[in-house]
């Protein structure tokens, strides 16, 4: 059975059609990808700035780390505030978390009319910083002018950026930034 040639040309077209949608779809994807790696890029850029400026702050109370390095609450609290103007992604957990005093007694056992309905998962979840905050938070290192880490990073892969803290026109330490792990 010979194939007509009106059939060839048809499968040949759809051919050609279909290697160029998917070299459009390969090329769309590396862009975009690549415009959003830069975008992310600056954010974290003017983010880790911000940083830099709140912790000099805070160093300017006393002149030295011993506050920041004694209580990584704070380290991590000056972070999460300062994250907070770049809108609702990056809102800090709240600090008035229910706590044990102002819990209502436990329900007797077995009553069934009196017992509240426990919390729902989004409740519990609320307080709780996103996902991609944490994630931002413990890729940043705070270094001491010697280089020395005085609160260093989670995160253990290659350093991304980095920021001089000066007061006073001196360096007193520096602000870095690793890179995110890559998923596999």
């Amino acid at each position: 059975m010979r194939i007509k040639i009106a059939y060839k040309l048809l499968i040949v077209n759809l051919a050609i059609i279909l290697i160029l949608v998917l070299s459009m779809q390969a090329i769309n994807h590396l862009s975009n990808e690549n415009v959003l790696n830069n975008f992310i890029s600056d954010i974290e850029s003017k983010m880790l700035d911000d940083i830099a400026n709140r912790i000099t702050a805070e160093y300017a109370v006393n002149q030295n780390w011993n506050d920041i390095t004694s209580k990584p609450i704070m380290w991590r609290s000056a972070i999460f505030n300062q994250l907070k103007k770049y809108g609702p992604f990056f809102d800090a957990p709240s600090q008035n978390r229910r706590s044990l005093e102002n819990r209502p007694p436990p329900p007797k056992l077995f009553d069934h009319k009196n017992r509240p309905a426990p919390p729902s998962y989004f409740e519990f979840k609320r307080d709780m910083p996103p996902k991609h905050i944490t994630s931002f938070v413990d890729r940043i290192s705070l270094l001491d002018a010697q280089e020395k880490p005085l609160m260093p990073a989670s995160t253990t892969t290659a350093l991304m950026l980095n920021r001089k803290i000066e007061f006073n026109n001196k360096t007193i330490g520096w602000l870095t930034l690793n890179k995110k792990a890559q998923k596999k």
